[in-house]
């Protein structure tokens, strides 16, 4: 973490080298919430600069990095949809596929036996290809 802003509804801002952390931490911690921002986003960059960042409300928030700044009006950021499906094709163990493994050394392996979505057409959402 490079630098951390607060917004005027007290979300935390958070600048890494993975992108724009956006952290909401409302009255019950355990429900808090986060949003990470990155270059396919618009950020100019994924990686921030050390302590380069500054907030105010007639200019925004401002986080400096290699490739120039971002400035935006936190109040203006839509969260996005965070509802992404995991599809698990493989598991691969000692570079062995999980299939070549007996039934024995599986189930000691864990004794839930994984169920892989089809191999041959797993349909993906573009965005996430």
């Amino acid at each position: 973490m490079f630098s951390i802003e607060e917004d005027g509804r007290n979300d935390l801002w958070l600048s890494t080298n993975a992108g724009l952390v956006r952290l909401t931490v409302p009255q019950e911690p355990e429900e808090s919430t986060f949003q990470v921002y990155t270059m396919r986003h618009g950020l100019q960059d994924n990686t921030f600069l050390r302590g380069v960042s500054a907030y105010s409300e007639k200019y925004g928030m401002i986080f400096g990095g290699h490739n120039g700044y971002n400035s935006f009006f936190p109040d203006q950021i839509e969260p996005y949809d965070t509802q992404n499906r995991v599809i698990l094709t493989d598991i691969k163990i000692y570079n062995q596929p999980w299939e070549n493994y007996e039934e024995k050394i599986k189930h000691r392996i864990s004794p839930a036996t994984p169920e892989f979505t089809e191999k041959n057409n797993p349909e993906l959402p573009a965005e996430q290809l």
